[in-house]
């Protein structure tokens, strides 16, 4: 990966490779990942962590991007569905693997209509230890009912998990399927960055801002 240094900050850098695959990296999490060249990538000003659970990007193809506003025609962003979304969460000390699934799988069954779950499976990573889970249910796509399929690996480092999730329309979650395995097969982890950490008051979104170190 690539990364161009401004004052204290590392900002990652798109790096085209041989096969057509560009690598997507954040150093404030330590992870990246390889997503095809014509696929984008949405994410936002990443030097602030949310309380427990923070998205890193969420990535489509182009021919996927929805435009919410007309008044905003550059304003794209990725669809609920058809994305892959990679995130990080930080679990609360001693916590194990199968608390956090049973915490998912709850979650998901409360939150989804006609929740199903099709497989639970042990899962590795660039030797992280994790789990697959593979899931359906009855929701909304382009604004009509459709049952959705969905795909979700977590790793366990530490006391910190790293996320992907895939969904789509049942009777299309074939046609990403390759595409997406590569990108999850790709996944890295590394070292997280020393940074300083600034509480911010009154804020009940956000613990603070964490800022790289020189």
């Amino acid at each position: 990966m690539t990364a161009v240094y401004c004052s204290s900050m590392v900002i990652p850098v798109l790096a085209q490779n041989e096969s057509g695959y560009v690598t997507f990296g954040k150093s404030l999490y330590g992870a990246s990942i390889k997503h095809p060249a014509d696929w984008e990538v949405k994410d936002s000003d990443r030097t602030t962590r949310g309380v427990g659970y923070d998205i890193i990007a969420s990535i489509c193809p182009k021919s996927m991007l929805e435009y919410p506003s007309e008044y905003s025609p550059d304003f794209s962003l990725c669809p609920n569905i058809n994305e892959v979304l990679v995130a990080t969460a930080n679990l609360p000390k001693n916590a194990t693997m199968e608390e956090y699934i049973s915490y998912i799988q709850a979650s998901q069954k409360f939150s989804y209509t006609s929740y199903k779950q099709e497989n639970l499976s042990d899962f590795v990573i660039a030797g992280l230890p994790g789990k697959k889970l593979v899931y359906t249910y009855f929701g909304d796509y382009k604004h009509q009912g459709e049952f959705i399929k969905g795909l979700q690996v977590i790793l366990l480092s530490g006391n910190k998990t790293y996320e992907i999730r895939y969904e789509s329309p049942q009777l299309q979650f074939d046609d990403l399927l390759p595409t997406v395995e590569q990108m999850i097969s790709s996944l890295k982890i590394f070292p997280m960055p020393p940074c300083n950490f600034v509480r911010q008051a009154n804020d009940t979104i956000y613990e603070g801002k964490c800022v790289l170190k020189p």
